[in-house]
């Protein structure tokens, strides 16, 4: 339902997406600033926000212009849903906490991911996506360079989406884990881990 873009002034393919918490460690001002050093001519959609206003949210909304929309904090399952859906490439830049629920969301929403280059993207993107150093210069050459490829990543897109399909259903992950705890009852591992 692409009339759900409505609101945010964008179109379908026409934009970048990031949802995350205005934290440091997930680089909200850093995409921020790729994204107006590329000078692409799209818009940037930055979903999220804090709970409490600090020196860093204010920075982020200070360098915001007017092809950066902010619409704070987005708990609509269906907008989420539609932003994601429709963006031009979503980014990436968590760079701490492992299985990243927002990377996975992303990824099977089928978006053309720019992840920050950690080991915990490597570990569930893998060559679903591409990759940025943690500077303004790395991010800004990967926004350009989707821009410019806007039509040949939709096979970064079908791989993200298989690689859900094959690695992160419920079924995978609770199997899982049953099968790390009956190798830990059996002695698999030592119990000085727990």
């Amino acid at each position: 339902n692409p009339a759900l873009l409505k609101r945010f002034g964008v179109e379908p393919g026409q934009y970048f997406l990031q949802i995350t918490r205005f934290e440091p460690e997930n680089n909200p001002l850093l995409t921020i600033q790729a994204f107006k050093a590329a000078r692409t001519g799209k818009k940037l959609v930055l979903v999220g926000g804090v709970p409490y206003e600090s020196a860093y949210s204010r920075q982020i909304k200070a360098e915001a212009n007017e092809d950066i929309i902010l619409p704070d904090f987005l708990y609509e399952k269906q907008t989420l849903n539609e932003l994601w859906t429709n963006c031009l490439a979503y980014i990436h830049g968590n760079e701490v906490g492992g299985t990243n629920p927002a990377l996975l969301q992303t990824m099977g929403s089928g978006c053309f991911t720019i992840a920050v280059d950690v080991p915990f993207s490597h570990d569930v993107l893998k060559d679903c996506g591409v990759y940025y150093e943690k500077t303004v210069e790395s991010l800004a050459a990967q926004i350009k360079w989707a821009v410019q490829n806007m039509h040949s990543l939709s096979s970064y897109k079908s791989r993200a989406v298989e690689r859900i399909h094959n690695h992160y259903t419920w079924e995978k992950v609770s199997d899982g884990y049953e099968q790390m705890f009956e190798e830990l009852l059996a002695g698999k591992y030592p119990w000085r881990f727990f």
